[in-house]
């Protein structure tokens, strides 16, 4: 749950960012080839953070709903079970 929170956190603070910033004018900047390779560093060790936090959300939700799909059938096919008993056997469920 911790995780999922800092998560969301990142990602208003990821979008408020963009937002606050895309009203800016433009600025040319000129970056050297070793400025390119440490942004290009940091850049990929955040986006390798973020796929890790993503692929452990998508597998959490994924079981969820799966479980959830699950249950739903057994529901599902109870409910039916017992309308056929009390259709083709109905001294069954007087017992009951």
């Amino acid at each position: 749950m911790k995780d999922l929170l800092t998560g969301c956190l990142f990602c208003l603070v990821l979008l408020v960012g963009i937002y606050g910033n895309s009203c800016s004018s433009e600025v040319d900047i000129r970056l050297t080839r070793t400025e390119r390779a440490r942004i290009d560093t940091i850049y990929l060790a955040q986006v390798d953070t973020l796929k890790r936090f993503t692929d452990s959300f998508c597998v959490v939700l994924t079981e969820q709903k799966l479980q959830a799909a699950v249950d739903s059938i057994i529901i599902l096919r109870k409910k039916e079970s017992e309308d056929l008993r009390a259709r083709y056997h109905p001294s069954l469920d007087e017992n009951r």
